[in-house]
């Protein structure tokens, strides 16, 4: 019954933290050359923290406000060394956990690791020089950097119902023929939609440019380089050879592996002195130069959950990595899962904080609290 779309649909109807034990997966190894994250020389207890969950809540300790927000891992790194982990009870840093749409920030790496060896020339290129056979004319003209910007006007609609978009995106045991399928239905870059297809169809597009698949890349370019670990893997839409990696929301993967993909953005991309993204690329990726965070921007949210904290002009989102405009001026960015995963990255404290989770509470948003963290782990605070 799992081996159709519909079976999908009617069995596991929502996406869960567990799906990779039910979803077909490929498989990434540790790294040959893996590299266990330097603990600082002292570490920081983080725990008593005072963190206000809500606007509507009083201070409560950190550990209190992770137990209650179902995490279930977060690790604190501070200029290149691990000061705080934190796991559910039973829980153990090997392992791999569900990430979501985290796994949209790393495709947006494997897009820059595509440009830096000339396998993608721009993302300004129309994404129709890979993809030809896409049915509609104009979607064949659209470009890399619109669908990494969430801003192309292809067809999405929200929902759980089954010919919505969403269940598709995630169960389609099809999704080749489906991307070639996809139409504008919304004005280009008229405003921010965020968009389950567009790292589908950057999943595509990669298999094409480089004549790989998605997950030897990743293995190839990324994981080995950072020296990852523990093993991970790539939800794909179907158990064979033809199966097409979900870029929107498939990795599973440990929080500290996820730290040091991290640190390489608050590196500037540079990893043990050797450049791995283009110049430039987390400049053009994460900062707010450029970006639009006004209401007409995000108007399609205004009625939706997100809405709230998408008016306050607080929040930019760039290539796939949200922004996240600070008082004093500077900016931190991060990526974000639908259960509330994070990699949170604070370039003026030096501070990168992984937050792996089953459940993403109504009414939080997690980025002023992992705010406060980042400024407590750089020792801002009593510890």
């Amino acid at each position: 019954m799992a081996a159709t779309y519909l079976g999908r649909y009617l069995l596991f109807n929502r996406p869960t933290d567990h799906d990779q034990t039910r979803m077909p997966q490929r498989q990434l190894a540790a790294s040959p050359r893996a590299m266990a994250m330097p603990w600082a020389e002292r570490p920081r207890d983080l725990s008593a923290l005072p963190i206000t969950p809500r606007a509507d809540a009083s201070a409560q300790a950190l550990t209190r406000v992770l137990a209650d927000s179902g995490t279930t891992a977060m690790v604190v790194v501070n200029r290149g060394q691990l000061v705080w982990e934190h796991y559910l009870a039973g829980d153990i840093r090997q392992r791999p956990q569900r990430c979501f749409s985290v796994t949209k920030s790393v495709a947006s790496a494997l897009i820059g690791l595509a440009v830096a060896d000339g396998s993608i020339d721009s993302i300004d290129a129309p994404i129709g020089r890979w993809l030809p056979d896409l049915r509609d004319a104009r979607a064949r003209e659209l470009t890399i950097a619109h669908l990494l910007e969430m801003r192309s006007g292809i067809r999405f609609r929200e929902g759980q119902l089954p010919w919505r978009d969403e269940p598709q995106t995630y169960y389609a045991t099809d999704l080749r023929q489906r991307l070639l399928a996809r139409t504008i239905a919304d004005p280009i870059g008229a405003f921010f939609h965020y968009n389950d297809w567009h790292p589908l169809l950057l999943s595509l597009i990669l298999e094409r440019a480089t004549n790989e698949s998605v997950t030897a890349w990743l293995q190839k370019r990324l994981w080995n380089e950072l020296g990852a670990e523990h093993p991970a893997s790539l939800m794909v839409d179907r158990a064979d050879p033809d199966g097409l990696e979900h870029l929107e929301s498939g990795l599973t993967a440990t929080a500290i592996d996820l730290a040091k993909f991290g640190q390489l953005y608050l590196q500037d991309g540079v990893w043990q002195g050797r450049r791995l993204l283009p110049p430039g690329w987390v400049e053009s990726t994460t900062s707010p130069h450029g970006a639009r965070s006004d209401t007409a921007w995000f108007d399609y949210y205004r009625e939706r959950p997100w809405g709230r904290f998408l008016s306050t002009g607080r929040y930019y989102y760039r290539r796939m990595w949200w922004g996240h405009r600070l008082a004093s001026g500077g900016h931190d960015f991060f990526a974000m899962g639908v259960l509330g995963q994070h990699v949170y990255v604070s370039p003026d404290t030096g501070s990168v904080i992984v937050r792996l989770s089953s459940r993403f509470p109504r009414g939080m948003w997690w980025a002023p609290i992992l705010r406060t963290i980042a400024v407590a782990a750089a020792g801002n605070v009593p510890p």
